[in-house]
């Protein structure tokens, strides 16, 4: 199926945590929010919270753990932290991991539309260069004529609340690891449209984006 726009690196890679965002077409009922949130594979459902278009996913901080308990040696992955090892889920068990995943998000599109699926490209956790599927390369582009103007709707709504917003430029921050810099510059008025609706939402992430913003106004200087 796949009717929706996945960004984000392959799991095949050890991290400490993991965080993912679904952004959804429109606004979505209690009532669908509680058959999504049904769906969503073990450890990714550990931590949910939901925004009137969006949900936030995220694991605790032994993620590896928590793949090797569900999808490989429930046994080993227990004993192996009793006794203070660290536990690295292996390709097989992240691979099974990946396609839960997949599978749940096409049956969660068949309930709400998904406009995009999001995991930041970068948190620090990663063990060692990030591998992109060729969907994640075929989406990109797709940043620019459907993501970018959503959001942009999404910030300038009356209709938003303060704490919508406020997760939403996390989300501006983490979209930006994925749109070059040296792009056109007729592009880059759209872009610092964005940034300037993200800002004054979220103290601690602003100073990030005050830096997006401020590389976005260079490139346009030059």
């Amino acid at each position: 199926m796949n009717a929706y726009i996945f960004l984000g690196p392959t799991f095949a890679h050890y991290r400490k945590a993991l965080e993912c965002d679904i952004w959804f077409r429109g606004s979505v009922t209690a009532e669908d929010q509680k058959r999504i949130e049904l769906l969503i594979p073990y450890p990714l459902s550990l931590n949910l919270k939901w925004g009137e278009c969006f949900l936030h996913c995220a694991t605790d901080d032994i993620f590896e753990m928590r793949v090797r308990e569900k999808y490989g040696n429930f046994l080993r992955a227990i004993s192996s932290a009793f006794f203070g090892f660290t536990v690295r889920a292996n390709e097989k068990e992240l691979e099974r991991f990946s396609l839960a995943l997949s599978h749940a998000l096409d049956i969660i599109h068949t309930i709400h539309p998904i406009l995009f699926f999001l995991q930041p490209k970068e948190d620090g956790e990663c063990k060692d260069k990030q591998k992109f599927s060729n969907w994640h390369e075929e989406n990109v582009s797709k940043i620019r004529t459907e993501i970018v103007p959503a959001l942009i709707h999404f910030f300038v709504s009356k209709e938003t609340s303060n704490q919508d917003k406020a997760q939403g430029a996390w989300i501006v921050n983490n979209l930006f690891s994925y749109i070059p810099l040296n792009i056109e510059k007729e592009y880059i008025d759209e872009l610092i449209k964005l940034v300037k609706c993200s800002l004054g939402h979220d103290k601690y992430i602003d100073r990030y984006n005050h830096d997006i913003l401020d590389k976005l106004i260079k490139r346009v200087k030059e």
